[in-house]
């Protein structure tokens, strides 16, 4: 495959067979998924080269892992995608299975947060989202795939209270078995919002602290009276200071009866970069640049040292029994939601001959030489297939990888072509022969 395409030497031997093949639209194909990759990959590392690369020391990360497996009330998967001490919330359970819906009240917020996605981005107006913008996508959402949870997060989405009660009064009505749950700074949460909150079933509520600072106990305590569940979600700052931080605020949110906290991977984010050079951070790269066809967001990656944090604290209070449960949401753990619309964005645009990888790409064998007696070959077994012409290069079979058989060590140039879900564009491939 292409990323396995390194150096020079590699490059020129990949070069060497496309001349060798000497056929014009193999070589287009080819080099064009070969440039646009490494096109991007270059572009991604010019912005995390600017804020400073460290790797995570595997080893230690199987023994946080060995040691958290061997817990009490502590559920850990060997790849670290889901850890978790006694429970998640339910609209987490329903995020990782892309069965959530999230609507952003806004992008604005009266505060700047140095690690927020949706940073530089000031109170400058009044009106907030176009609601009916919004009840549009959370439709389309509904279409999409059946959600079982709707978030309404920001921004602060309490910079409009009108909206966010109109919003949830759609949701009552035309999704009224949908979990609901919002996200704010609860800088403007008191008790008369908190009853409507209730009045309009929101099942949850998930207040934001920024490391460092002290929790609102009397404003937590207050939301205990009308939400079921009452969460804290934070990112984990890497360093042994953040560490004695988290693991006073969260003793201190145990004792105050809070259902739960989220320890968030702390990611970098695209913006402010010299708030995190200042800051000494690192992007951990440990898992190299992710390919052009993930849906993430292009700079979205982890800071090196948050994560053992994360491990730690949930080593830490299960031990120290906890009665809140905690969960770490990591990178790994937003992958599974990223593949999970992947997969189901690959069925809906699949044809008869694709097959669905597990990362939810579209698997298929194309033929580039002596097309003829290729397609031939194939209405001969009642095999499906299909021609893509172009005008400049000529022509391309396409089938089934399980046809692979029939043109092995034959005369056709069979190659293994990667398509990204959406089936726009190929982006990988592997030489078949």
């Amino acid at each position: 495959m292409i990323e396995k395409i390194k150096n020079i030497k590699q490059l020129k031997s990949l070069i060497n067979k496309l001349d060798k093949n000497d056929n014009q639209r193999f070589e287009a194909d080819i080099l064009r998924i070969f440039l646009i990759n490494n096109k991007h990959k270059k572009m991604v590392l010019n912005v995390l080269n600017n804020v400073g690369l460290k790797n995570s020391s595997t080893k230690k990360f199987n023994i946080l892992i060995g040691e958290l497996k061997n817990k009490n009330n502590v559920h850990c998967e060997s790849d670290g995608s889901r850890i978790f001490y006694k429970s998640t919330s339910i609209g987490c359970r329903h995020c990782v299975k892309d069965l959530g819906c999230t609507v952003r009240m806004t992008t604005q917020c009266n505060r700047n947060c140095f690690f927020c996605f949706a940073a530089d981005n000031p109170i400058n107006n009044k009106t907030g989202v176009d609601l009916n913008y919004l009840k549009k996508n959370i439709k389309d959402r509904q279409k999409e795939v059946n959600f079982l949870s709707c978030a309404i997060s920001g921004g602060e989405p309490f910079l409009f209270p009108s909206q966010v009660f109109n919003l949830l009064r759609f949701l009552n009505k035309n999704y009224p078995e949908t979990y609901k749950r919002i996200y704010t700074n609860g800088d403007f949460v008191n008790d008369g919002v908190l009853k409507k909150l209730k009045a309009n079933n929101v099942d949850e509520i998930r207040y934001s602290i920024k490391p460092g600072e002290k929790p609102n106990a009397s404003l937590l305590e207050l939301s205990k009276k009308y939400i079921p569940i009452v969460m804290i979600e934070m990112p984990i700052l890497p360093g042994i200071e953040a560490k004695k931080e988290m693991i006073s605020l969260i003793k201190e949110l145990d004792l105050i009866g809070v259902n739960g906290i989220n320890l968030l991977e702390l990611f970098f984010n695209g913006f402010n970069v010299k708030a995190f050079k200042d800051k000494g951070y690192k992007i951990d790269l440990s898992d190299g640049v992710r390919k052009i066809y993930d849906s993430k967001p292009i700079y979205e990656y982890p800071v090196y040292g948050s994560q053992e944090n994360c491990l730690k604290l949930i080593k830490y209070f299960s031990e120290y029994k906890a009665n809140l449960f905690i969960n770490y949401c990591s990178h790994k753990t937003k992958q599974l939601q990223y593949n999970e619309k992947n997969k189901r964005l690959a069925k809906t645009k699949k044809k008869g001959y694709f097959y669905t990888t597990n990362e939810g790409l579209h698997k298929i064998l194309c033929v580039y030489e002596n097309i003829e007696s290729a397609e031939k070959l194939l209405k001969s077994k009642n095999l499906i297939f299909s021609i893509k012409n172009n005008e400049r290069y000529g022509q391309r079979l396409e089938t089934s990888i399980d046809n692979y058989k029939l043109f092995k060590n034959k005369n056709h140039l069979p190659v293994f072509i990667y398509r990204d879900p959406s089936d726009l564009y190929d982006v990988d491939f592997n030489l078949a022969n």
